[in-house]
């Protein structure tokens, strides 16, 4: 068994930041060597896809993406509400979790029940495969932000998903975005910036440097899982240009894994 430490996006509040420990049953699954080099593909005409999923490194706002997507037209894209093996609190939002009992979630992560799941102060979190199932029974794309070791589980003939890499842009392009921001930030708090602490500039560009570097062993390790790279340099482009490429599905020949159509 190995342990992967790292953020599972969607899986947890947005207003927390948690890291979970992600256990693989089988280190074979998960193994780079085990990637996909090459798969026969053929022209096929337009047709929609079941699922719609982001890829990339923590930091490129790929459930921004998601969210705008669902309220630009909910009747036509919806996600996934997670599992967890926690207590409801008082504080809990409705419709936040789906709550399981441990041991049944256990059993259920066993059995590949589970898409993607991992352990967050000793309680688990998950995302089913029959959750994804429900989304697209209702007719709608299944809009999913997972991790990328998850790609090999749904990229197959029952899920057909469109997979789109939210590539991080260079270093000076981001330090562009992280000023802008900070700007924004200071503007609202009706205070004067502290964009001039070296300390706190210092730390700003290695958590920058760590998206890049993020951002480039995804796009080398998982590359031919992708069907489109879009480069979030500007949100709004590029939440455009994600738009563009879905409508496109229906309207447009596309190159698939003939294995989806056997």
């Amino acid at each position: 068994m190995i342990n992967i430490c790292l953020v599972v996006c969607g899986l947890i509040d947005r207003r927390k930041k948690k890291r979970l420990l992600f256990n693989v049953k089988d280190s074979s699954l998960f193994d780079k060597g085990d990637i996909c080099l090459y798969e026969e593909v053929a022209r096929m005409p337009p047709f929609a896809r079941k699922c719609l999923l982001l890829i990339g490194a923590h930091g490129v706002r790929r459930r921004t993406l998601k969210s705008r997507l669902i309220e630009l037209d909910p009747d036509r894209f919806g996600t996934i509400k997670p599992h967890t093996s926690r207590p409801l609190r008082d504080s809990d939002e409705l419709n936040t979790y789906y709550y399981m009992n441990r041991n049944e979630m256990e059993d259920e992560i066993e059995a590949g029940g589970f898409l993607e799941h991992g352990i967050y102060d000793e309680h688990l979190y998950g995302i089913k495969f029959d959750s994804v199932r429900r989304v697209i029974q209702s007719g709608k794309m299944c809009v999913l932000d997972i991790e990328p070791m998850a790609l090999k589980l749904i990229c197959n003939k029952e899920f057909m998903p469109y997979v789109v890499f939210i590539k991080a842009p260079n270093m000076d392009h981001l330090r562009y975005i992280q000023y802008n921001n900070d700007k924004q930030k200071a503007s609202k708090m009706k205070t004067k910036s502290n964009m001039s602490n070296n300390s706190s500039l210092n730390l700003s560009t290695k958590d920058l440097e760590q998206i890049v570097l993020e951002s480039d062993a995804l796009e080398r390790d998982y590359h031919t899982y992708f069907d489109l790279t879009l480069v979030a340099e500007d949100i709004d482009k590029t939440f455009e240009q994600l738009v563009r490429a879905v409508e496109a599905l229906s309207a447009e020949p596309q190159w698939v894994n003939v294995q989806w159509f056997s």
